[in-house]
């Protein structure tokens, strides 16, 4: 055991701390936190005074909307595939009727 007069000091650590910029995480917590204070806001809502019957209608608004959207899209696309066929057949039709060899 060594006796000294002068106390000596222990030697720092190194405390390196790395900063790491992550803009993919960064940008999930905003989201999150915007659709959290969007629930907070809604619910607040919901609690007031005649706000529960306002927020049924507008969901039942906004549903029957993406509804009546999904069938204008389908009707759209059933148009399409329909002239398709009509084209096909028509090419078909003159295909076999016509005595022209290729």
């Amino acid at each position: 055991m060594k006796i000294s007069l002068f106390k000596q000091r222990k030697p720092r650590g190194f405390q390196f701390k790395p900063r790491y910029h992550n803009p993919k995480k960064e940008a999930l917590k905003e989201r999150i936190a915007a659709i959290e204070k969007e629930v907070k806001k809604e619910r607040e809502f919901v609690k007031s005074a005649g706000g529960e019957k306002q927020y049924r209608a507008k969901m039942r608004r906004v549903t029957s909307d993406a509804v009546n959207f999904r069938r204008s899209q389908n009707k759209k696309s059933n148009l399409r595939i329909l002239l398709f066929a009509g084209v096909l057949l028509l090419l078909f039709y003159v295909y076999i009727n016509t005595d022209i060899n290729i």
